[in-house]
């Protein structure tokens, strides 16, 4: 007689379909993050991430911000199937970063140079999103970084970029926030995402209001 152990099809950690890569700013006084930055990478049958690259490119960028950055990388992952065969393995990496207010800007350059690196290690192509998949996305990933309902997120503007099948997106959350989510950031990564959140009375101090 066969254990059910012996029947169970082994879980392998270097087998990987896809890996979200999330990275956050936050100044150190703010309770959010203000800048986000966000990454799907598609891994093809047969090919293998380079997670050995993913996690030192994650792991040195707040070196470049001094001793004064604070910073935490997760890692998880989920392996889904039915019976004994495993269907899909994903992985979640997450890097948040604190860094004084002064160093802010370069926390955002930081952050941005990493995610041309990041997007590098892709193994499949992307295709720019259409404009229901752009607005889907862009709640999903607001709800995933900042912890928000996605349904009670609602679209204030939208713009196309043709030229590399990229979208900005406005998304508010009532009175609280203004997100700003451009997707297919970069002519060079379609799978890119950069999210800029806003308080509300940001938003309407630019606009010479009170808040």
């Amino acid at each position: 007689m066969t254990s059910p152990t012996q029947d169970r099809a082994p879980l392998g950690l270097a087998r990987v379909d896809q890996v979200l890569v999330v990275a956050t700013l936050r100044r150190i006084h703010d309770p959010e993050a203000s800048d986000a930055f966000v990454v799907t990478l598609e891994v093809a049958p047969g090919e293998r991430l380079d997670e050995e690259a993913l996690l030192g490119e994650l792991g040195a960028a707040p070196s470049a911000l001094g001793p004064q950055a604070l910073w935490s990388l997760e890692v998880t992952r989920t392996h889904a199937g039915s019976g004994t065969q495993v269907s899909e393995s994903r992985a979640e990496v997450r890097l948040d970063v604190v860094v004084p207010t002064a160093q802010a800007d370069a926390g955002v350059e930081v952050l941005e140079s990493l995610w041309g690196r990041v997007s590098s290690l892709a193994t499949t192509s992307a295709q720019g999103p259409d404009r229901e998949t752009a607005i889907g996305r862009a709640r999903e990933v607001v709800a995933l970084v900042w912890d928000v309902r996605a349904d009670r997120l609602r679209v204030s503007d939208e713009e196309h970029h043709p030229e590399h099948g990229g979208w900005t997106i406005g998304l508010v959350d009532g009175d609280v926030a203004r997100y700003e989510v451009e997707l297919a950031a970069t002519v060079d990564g379609p799978r890119t995402i950069r999210v800029r959140r806003r308080q509300a009375t940001e938003v309407a101090d630019s606009i010479g209001e009170s808040g």
